[in-house]
C-alpha cells in the first residue's frame, strides 16, 4: 500500500496528465505555438523529473531546474541548466538561485512565456532576505522549524522576510506564464506552497508578527527580523502582492496518495477509511488511533503534522507519529505505519518508520521526551529506507489490522520495503 502512496506522487506522470508538445492542458488549454520562445524554470524537491520531462515535451529555448543538495545526480544538458541550493536551511547558494531565476525572468520579451513548475522544499531553495542578513534569515528559519509551527505559519513569516516569496519573484514579469503545482501543504493552499513564490500572499504582516508572538518566539528572533516585521505591521513597508499574475495550478496532491492506497488496499479485500492529517503530531495520533479502534480494520491517512522539538534526538516527525500510535494502540492487533514521500523524515536518512504490537513498549517515553524516535527504531527495527524520491507529497501511513492465516487466493503479495 505505501508503495502505490509513492508511485502517485510520481512528477512525470503529473506533468503527463497537463502536458503535451507545443499545449499546457490543466485548468485551460494553452496552445504554446504562438509564443517566440518558450522559457522552464523549476524549483523545489520534484524539480528537476518535472523540469526533465518538461524539457522532452515542450523543447523549450531555456530549461532550468533549482534542487536541493545532496539529491542524487541530475546531469542537465543543452539549454538545460541545474543548480544545487540549500534545504531546508538556506545558505548563500539559495540567493545564487533566486539570483539566478530573477535573471533569466527579467531578460524576457513580451512575445515568450515561461512555464514555472513549483514542489515543495522551494521556499529555502531560493531566498533573497528582505531587510535582513542571510544569517538572520537562515537563524529564524531554524527556529521557526524547531517551534511545531505550521507550514503555513512558517510560510507567512518567511514570506515577510523575503523579496521573492509571497508573489514578489514575479510581480512585473513582461510576458505571459503559467505555473504546475504539486502540492506538499494541507488543504492545497496555492499561497502557502513554496511560500507562493509564484502566486500571491493573503497574510500580512501583522500576521506574521502575530505567529511570531504566539510561539513564543519574539525574544528569540534576531532583533532586525523582528524589526521588520514590527516596521511591515505598522505600513512602513509595502505588503506582499494580493492578486496572482497568471495561472497556478495544482497538478498532483497528497489525496491522489491516499486514494491509490486505498484502491491497493481494497485489492488486498480491506475497506479503508481514509484520513487527513495535520497539527500537533501528538493529536493526530490520538485522532489515528481512535478511528482505528471504531472498527475499520484499515485507516491510512496523509497530510503532515508538526513536532515541537524538545529534545536533541535523531527521528522525525513520521517515525514520531508511529512511535505514539505503538503508545496509543498498547494491547491492540496492529501494523502501523508512516513515510514522507520525499524519502527523508527529518534529521535521518530513513523516510519513516513501520512497527506494531508492544515492540520496546516500555522505553518509549524516554524516546519520545527527547525527539529521539530514529534511535527507538534503530534499536527495535522498523526503519523504512526508500532514498531520495525527487518527490513531496507530504506524508503517507497506515494502520493495518493483520488478517488471518488465510489471506484471499487472488490478493497480491504485500511489498516489503523496510529494513
Amino acid at each position: 500500500m505505501l508503495e502505490a502512496g509513492l508511485a502517485a506522487a510520481s512528477p512525470e506522470a503529473a506533468l503527463g496528465r497537463v502536458l503535451e508538445p507545443g499545449k499546457i492542458t490543466a485548468g485551460k488549454t494553452i496552445n504554446l505555438e504562438g509564443y517566440s520562445g518558450v522559457h522552464v524554470v523549476a524549483f523545489g524537491k520534484s524539480a528537476y523529473p518535472m523540469a526533465k520531462e518538461a524539457y522532452r515535451l515542450l523543447k523549450p529555448r531555456s530549461c532550468l531546474a533549482v534542487i536541493p543538495q545532496g539529491s542524487g545526480a541530475a546531469p542537465g544538458g543543452r539549454a538545460f541548466t541545474v543548480i544545487r541550493s540549500s534545504h531546508p536551511v538556506p545558505g548563500q547558494d539559495s540567493v545564487a538561485a533566486a539570483r539566478a531565476v530573477q535573471k533569466i525572468l527579467h531578460r524576457r520579451r513580451g512575445s515568450e512565456f515561461v512555464l514555472f513548475l513549483v514542489s515543495g522544499g522551494s521556499s529555502s531553495l531560493l531566498c533573497m532576505p528582505d531587510g535582513i542578513s542571510l544569517d538572520d534569515k537562515a537563524y529564524t528559519s531554524e527556529l521557526m522549524l524547531k517551534s511545531g509551527a505550521t507550514i503555513q505559519e512558517f510560510n507567512c513569516v518567511r514570506k515577510h522576510l523575503s523579496q521573492v516569496k509571497g508573489g514578489r519573484l514575479v510581480a512585473g514579469l513582461p510576458c505571459d506564464a503559467a505555473a504546475l503545482v504539486m502540492s506538499d501543504v494541507v488543504g492545497d493552499d496555492l499561497s502557502s506552497i513554496a511560500s507562493g513564490t509564484t502566486y500571491c500572499d493573503a497574510t500580512t504582516y501583522s500576521n506574521a508578527l502575530d505567529i511570531v508572538r504566539g510561539l513564543g518566539l519574539a525574544d528569540r528572533m534576531p532583533p532586525a527580523a523582528l524589526a521588520r516585521l514590527e516596521a511591515g505591521a505598522r505600513g512602513g513597508i509595502p505588503e506582499t502582492p494580493k492578486e496572482p499574475m497568471f495561472p497556478n495550478w495544482v497538478i498532483a496532491a497528497n489525496r491522489d496518495c491516499t486514494a491509490a492506497m486505498g484502491s491497493r488496499a481494497r485489492e488486498f479485500g480491506y475497506e479503508p477509511e481514509i484520513l487527513s492529517v495535520s497539527g500537533d503530531v501528538s493529536d493526530a495520533a490520538g485522532m489515528i488511533a481512535e478511528r482505528y479502534r471504531q472498527g475499520p480494520p484499515c485507516v491510512i491517512f496523509g497530510g503532515e503534522t508538526t513536532v515541537r522539538v524538545k529534545g536533541d534526538g535523531r527521528g522525525g516527525r513520521n517515525q514520531e507519529l508511529v512511535l505514539r500510535l505503538l503508545r496509543e494502540l498498547k494491547g491492540e492487533s496492529f501494523v502501523a505505519a508512516s513515510i514522507g514521500t520525499d524519502g527523508i523524515d527529518g534529521n535521518t536518512e530513513d523516510a519513516g518508520a513501520i512497527s506494531g504490537g508492544d515492540a520496546g513498549i516500555d522505553d518509549i517515553d524516554a524516546y519520545l521526551a527527547e525527539n529521539d524516535s530514529g534511535s527507538f527504531f534503530a534499536k527495535h527495527g522498523g526503519q523504512v529506507k526508500t532514498g531520495y524520491t525527487r518527490t513531496n507529497l507530504m506524508d503517507i501511513g497506515l494502520v493495518l489490522r493483520p488478517r488471518g492465516p488465510d489471506p484471499p487466493r487472488d490478493s497480491p503479495p504485500i511489498p516489503d520495503i523496510s529494513t
